[in-house]
């Protein structure tokens, strides 16, 4: 809990696996009162869908299927992708490296001090 007056910033959380679903973590006044509370929601998409969630897969193969070009990529697209990737690369940019289930680089911890940003922990991901 925070000093009186003090509230933790309004959030949205995006959780895209294994559960699709997202929380909205926001600071409310209680009635006509003046005392602020958080508040959290939470939307998880299992619970207002009963029916079957298909699988990434199952959906690309239904589309394929029905003959659906929505989901292709023509060969020009292709070419400009190549011709964006191609003018990073041209850059030369250092490539950072990490371990499975960490924050991320070491880097990543410096740009975030220089630049004074505080990334939010949730428990998935303050494995650190």
């Amino acid at each position: 809990m925070n000093e009186p007056g003090f509230f933790d910033a309004n959030r949205l959380i995006i959780h895209i696996s294994p559960q699709a679903s997202f929380t909205l973590q926001t600071n409310i006044q209680k009635g006509f009162e003046h005392d602020i509370c958080p508040m959290k929601m939470d939307f998880f998409y299992r619970n207002i869908c009963e029916y079957y969630q298909h699988h990434s897969y199952e959906t690309l193969l239904h589309e394929i299927l029905l003959g659906s070009q929505s989901i292709a990529v023509s060969p020009q697209e292709i070419y400009h992708a190549w011709d964006i990737i191609d003018q990073i690369q041209s850059l030369d940019l250092p490539l950072y490296t990490y371990n499975v289930g960490t924050s991320g680089p070491g880097e990543a911890a410096a740009f975030t001090k220089k630049y004074a940003i505080n990334w939010f922990k949730t428990p998935d991901n303050d494995k650190d």
